[in-house]
């Protein structure tokens, strides 16, 4: 098999990196391929080479492209199924090897690596299949937002089936959005399953029927978005466990992924009061799966080396860092951008997914290594940020569009909103005119 390190592959007579070849153990590099860059190989020498995006979402619908003359021209290889997310791309180490395909809805799919033509269809294990992928972001379902408009609004039984019923009509938010550069689709999703969900509560409230058997019916809400049903998790705990104590508070506008380095990088920055400019490079390991959300993505919310960059110069990442600049404009953040490495470490993959564990390693112009090693990002439940923090991050966005003092009656009525008698006493202050 060939060595798959951070982003360089290697054989024994020739290295890939992206778009770049070296066939004298990486001493010189020259630009081979002008349009993708190389992801992958077969076992052996590189007679095919492959193209997948490592995000495991492929650029413009193109799902998986090939090279058989060393990465100069690609071919698209016809997969069993055309869809935009694979979850799964691997080789094995067969002669001839086979490369594997999966989508958690559809199974796996092997062909020959060196002609992928006919394709044999692989199973998962059984009742390992869970979630369809391609479903939509966890931020997004309607039923969550409607529990809780209906509980403020004090439905009924009946108001309450009409409710989650006509909220799971409305279910939607694909992951489609990680195609949008510009990322204003992403925050756009949760707020559609909000307004979903309080509209569903309303209308149930007015008296408009819903579907009544949204969780046992023949289209159940369970068998829409995965291959089992387990309806017996919506009451575990009942009354004992708070799923919203087991959530984290971002505290940085970019992937769940990138946290802990973000945390880290920024402890040695102040602990050595570095500048960018005095940061040489930095190099970022972490569990294997999760390189493949935060190595090089395109969504500069996602990228390690964007977000790491950004953090190095300005000691902060803020929303408008990803949604509205791009630092890269700066060539102290490009430099810095290029020098950032991000590897794949299996001894991290231990506490993935449920830690995004992550060892940081900062090396100064002046060749001083400094490291550091971050088990829960600030925001986890077992490294909860403090009131006094969750509240300046607030008045740092709201009062972007509301001044200060309605800022802060906006927390002194959310913090008793249980008493409140009027729901849409706080909706007014949460409306912004143009």
């Amino acid at each position: 098999m060939p060595l798959l390190w951070g982003g360089l592959i290697v054989y024994p007579d020739v290295l890939y990196s992206g778009r770049f070849q070296s066939k004298d153990d990486g001493q010189t590099w020259q630009e081979v391929s002008n349009e993708y860059p190389v992801t992958g190989g077969t076992p052996g020498y590189p007679s095919a080479l492959y193209h997948f995006n490592s995000t495991g979402v492929l650029q413009d619908s193109i799902i998986l492209l090939i090279s058989r003359d060393g990465a100069v021209t690609w071919n698209q290889v016809l997969t069993p199924q055309v869809r935009e997310q694979i979850n799964i791309v691997d080789f094995d180490s067969f002669v001839p090897p086979n490369i594997v395909l999966g989508w958690p809805e559809a199974g796996l799919f092997k062909a020959n690596a060196l002609d992928p033509k006919d394709w044999t269809k692989l199973h998962w294990p059984p009742g390992t299949s869970g979630r369809k992928e391609v479903a939509f972001h966890p931020t997004n379902p309607d039923v969550v937002w409607v529990a809780a408009a209906g509980h403020l609004l004090g439905l009924e039984r009946e108001a309450w089936v009409s409710a989650l019923g006509l909220a799971s009509n409305q279910a939607s938010g694909t992951l489609n959005w990680t195609s949008d550069p510009t990322e204003n689709s992403r925050p756009f999703n949760p707020g559609l399953a909000a307004r979903n969900g309080v509209t569903a509560a309303l209308l149930a409230q007015a008296g408009f029927g819903g579907p009544r058997d949204v969780f046992e019916g023949k289209y159940d809400f369970f068998t829409a978005f995965s291959d089992t049903r387990h309806p017996e998790a919506l009451v575990e705990g009942w009354g004992r466990r708070y799923a919203i104590t087991e959530l984290a508070v971002k505290r940085y506008p970019t992937v769940a992924q990138s946290h802990s380095g973000l945390d880290g990088l920024l402890e040695i920055r102040d602990e050595q009061g570095l500048t960018i400019e005095e940061i040489s490079k930095i190099d970022l390991r972490i569990a294997p799966l999760a390189t493949r959300v935060i190595d090089n993505n395109t969504m500069r919310s996602h990228c390690a080396q964007y977000v790491l960059a950004v953090a190095a110069l300005r000691g902060k990442v803020e929303p408008e860092d990803v949604l509205l600049s791009d630092h890269r404009s700066d060539p102290r953040v490009q430099r810095l951008f290029e020098s950032i490495r991000v590897i794949p470490d299996d001894d991290l993959a231990g506490t993935y997914p449920e830690h995004y564990e992550t060892i940081i390693e900062v090396t100064t112009t002046d060749g001083e290594i400094h490291r550091k090693r971050v088990l829960s990002a600030r925001g986890l439940p077992d490294n909860p940020m403090t009131r006094e923090e969750v509240l300046d991050k607030f008045l740092a966005l709201a009062t972007t569009v509301v001044s200060r003092e309605r800022a802060d009656e906006i927390v002194r009525m959310v913090d008793g909103v249980e008493a409140l008698s009027d729901i849409r006493d706080l909706a007014r202050l949460l409306v912004v005119k143009s």
